[in-house]
């Protein structure tokens, strides 16, 4: 049976219209991915589908030991997709999730970490790129040791011809309202990409979502150079960022979920000139 979550929500940016984005960012952790797509489903419920929404939760916000096959995210896929399809035709849904499954050229189901970008039309993915410390204790936690060093050995060589390669591994999608960003889990932020478009020029238009657990400060400080913004939703404080969001040209990030202070004239005159809102929902 689904819980409801009581949560607060804090909201910064200009007033709503049908021009602004609204980055829905939840502080939640759940129990498997079942719970999510009905969480998602209620959430969906809560904000007008008149307005583009991307649903923006941390990075694998389930139990370490919690793997699932393929055909479990599937089926949660679906159901999300069925639910945006029918309330929310213009908006987003955007987490990780590390699933088991046998891709190309492995011989069996190995644990993989993927993002999604998941709406009523479509659902992109890609495979996380760079491998951190959280990832290998996942990989310690649900597999053998033979198993793990493949893995790590797999994920190394498939993470370099990523970098190498000339196409955009991380999904982007343009919205009905102009902007256009794009997601990376984590530790991805670091990822430098030899050629980012046809022009081998760095996609300075997009804004960056970031799903983050206890992500090192100075991965999504280098990117926000090369973008128009990175936004990250990093729960896991205070050995992490938090909820942040990095500007060009700006040495500190700022912290969304402070009283604002100096910077609080800054970050709303950056969020009316891009017409962003952001939501920040809290559990309690």
């Amino acid at each position: 049976m689904f819980h409801e979550i009581r949560m607060t929500q804090k909201t910064l940016g200009p007033e709503p219209s049908v021009n602004c984005l609204n980055v829905v960012m939840p502080n939640l952790g759940f129990q498997n991915i079942r719970f999510l797509g009905e969480h998602v489903r209620n959430m969906l419920l809560e904000y007008s589908k008149e307005q583009p929404h991307v649903f923006l939760f941390t990075e694998a916000p389930f139990p370490k030991s919690y793997v699932p096959s393929r055909e479990a995210v599937e089926s949660t896929l679906k159901l999300m997709q069925q639910t945006l399809a029918k309330h929310h035709p213009e908006s987003q849904v955007v987490f990780s999730v590390n699933e088991r499954y046998a891709a190309e050229g492995e011989d069996e189901p190995t644990i993989h970490h993927t993002g999604y970008v998941v709406s009523g039309g479509q659902v992109l993915s890609y495979s996380k790129i760079h491998l951190a410390e959280s990832d290998v204790a996942t990989l310690r936690a649900n597999e053998d040791v033979m198993k793990v060093m493949h893995r790590i050995s797999g994920w190394t060589q498939r993470g370099n011809s990523a970098k190498k390669a000339e196409a955009d591994v991380f999904p982007s999608v343009r919205l009905e309202t102009g902007h256009h960003v794009e997601y990376r889990v984590c530790s991805d932020a670091s990822v430098d990409l030899s050629k980012e478009g046809e022009s081998g020029k760095p996609r300075a238009h997009r804004i960056v979502l970031i799903s983050g657990h206890q992500l090192d400060p100075a991965f999504s400080s280098a990117l926000k150079e090369r973008k128009k913004a990175v936004l990250v939703n990093d729960t896991a404080r205070p050995r992490s960022e938090g909820r942040l969001l990095h500007l060009p040209g700006r040495e500190h990030p700022i912290d969304l979920e402070d009283d604002q202070g100096k910077t609080g004239a800054e970050l709303l005159d950056f969020l009316a000139k891009e017409k962003l809102r952001i939501h920040l929902l809290t559990a309690f």
